[in-house]
C-alpha cells in the first residue's frame, strides 16, 4: 500500500473504522480462531464483508475526542466544516473484480456540478477484532483521477449521498467525521429533488421537516442558538434541537415531495496526506489511528 502511493500520488491511502459482518446473519462476524488477524484481500473469507460506519454514540464520542485535540493544542491542527452531495454513476466498461465509479459533487447551495472525478479501489488490508462489541479496521488504497480515458458512465444515478463533514488536518494525515444520507437509484425526478438547493442560513418561524426516528417530521424553526436550531414539530411532540448544518434538517416545499426514506450513517476516516512517507509520518498516523 505504501508502494503504491510513493510511485503514484493520485493513490489515497485511508483507514476506514467499521465492522467486519458475517453475510448470512447481518451481525459481527466470527472468524476461527477468534483471535486479532490482519486479513488481505481479496478475502479469505468470501461469506464475510466490511460495512463502514459507527453507531451514533460513538461518532458523537470519537468527535468529542477529536475536538479535545484542538482546544488542548496536543499538535498543530486546523478543521473545516463541508456540506456536500455526491452523485455516483458506474462505469460500464469497468475492468472484472475493480471496484470503479464516477462520483460528481454537487455544491448544496447551488445544485450545480463542481467537481467530478473517478476512483478505483486498488488493495485492502482488514484489521479484525473478535469481540462482538469490537469495532474493526479497513486500511484501502484507492486510485482518484479527474482523467477519463475513454470510460463509458452510465447516465442513471447509483446512488446519491449528502454528506455532513468535519475534517481535521494534522501534519501528515487528517481525520474526516461524517454524517452521511444515502438515497439508492433515485429515480430522475427524485434526483432533481434531491439537489435543490439548500438555504444558507435558517430563520425563525420557516417551515422545516427533520429527519429522526426513520422518518420525516414536518415543523417550525421555534428557536435558533449558535450552532443549532429549536425544532417543533407540527404533530405537537416535544421540540428537540438539531444541528444548523445536518442533513437530518430541510426546508419544506419541493423537499416535501421527496418521500424516499435515506440510509443514514456515520463514518469515520484517517487518511495519508503526505508523500513524504518518512518513519514519522507514519507513526504518527498510526497512533492517531490507535
Amino acid at each position: 500500500l505504501f508502494v503504491q502511493t510513493w510511485l503514484n500520488p493520485e493513490v489515497e491511502i485511508e483507514v476506514r473504522i467499521g465492522k467486519l459482518i458475517d453475510r448470512r446473519t447481518d451481525d459481527k462476524a466470527h472468524l476461527n480462531p477468534r483471535v486479532k488477524s490482519i486479513l488481505p484481500h481479496p478475502p479469505l473469507q468470501p461469506r464475510c464483508k466490511f460495512q463502514t460506519g459507527v453507531e451514533p454514540r460513538m461518532f458523537e464520542k470519537i468527535n468529542l475526542e477529536v475536538n479535545r485535540w484542538v482546544k488542548e493544542k496536543l499538535l498543530p491542527i486546523s478543521y473545516e466544516r463541508t456540506l456536500e452531495v455526491d452523485r455516483v454513476h458506474k462505469i460500464i466498461n469497468s475492468k472484472p473484480g475493480y471496484s470503479e465509479h464516477v462520483r460528481y459533487t454537487v455544491d448544496v447551495n447551488t445544485g450545480k456540478v463542481v467537481r467530478r472525478h473517478v476512483k478505483q479501489r486498488c488493495s485492502n488490508i482488514d484489521l479484525y477484532w473478535p469481540d462482538d462489541l469490537d469495532l474493526d479496521l479497513r486500511v484501502m488504497s484507492s486510485y482518484e483521477t479527474t482523467g477519463w480515458n475513454g470510460m463509458e458512465v452510465e447516465e442513471w444515478c447509483q446512488m446519491l449521498r449528502k454528506k455532513n463533514r468535519i475534517t481535521y488536518r494534522m501534519p501528515h494525515f487528517k481525520v474526516d467525521l461524517s454524517e452521511t444520507y444515502s438515497y439508492s437509484t433515485p429515480s430522475e425526478k427524485e434526483l432533481a429533488i434531491l439537489q435543490t438547493p439548500r438555504p444558507t442560513s435558517w430563520r425563525k418561524g420557516q417551515r422545516v421537516r427533520v429527519f429522526t426516528d426513520n422518518r420525516w417530521k414536518s415543523g417550525v424553526v421555534n428557536d435558533i442558538k449558535k450552532s443549532t436550531i429549536l425544532f417543533r414539530p407540527s404533530d405537537d411532540s416535544p421540540p428537540f434541537r438539531v444541528h444548523k448544518d445536518s442533513m437530518a434538517l430541510e426546508p419544506e416545499g419541493e423537499q416535501q415531495k421527496n418521500r424516499l426514506v435515506p440510509e443514514v450513517g456515520y463514518e469515520v476516516e484517517v487518511e495519508l496526506t503526505t508523500l513524504n512517507l518518512t518513519q514519522e509520518a507514519v507513526q504518527a498516523w498510526y497512533q492517531c489511528v490507535r
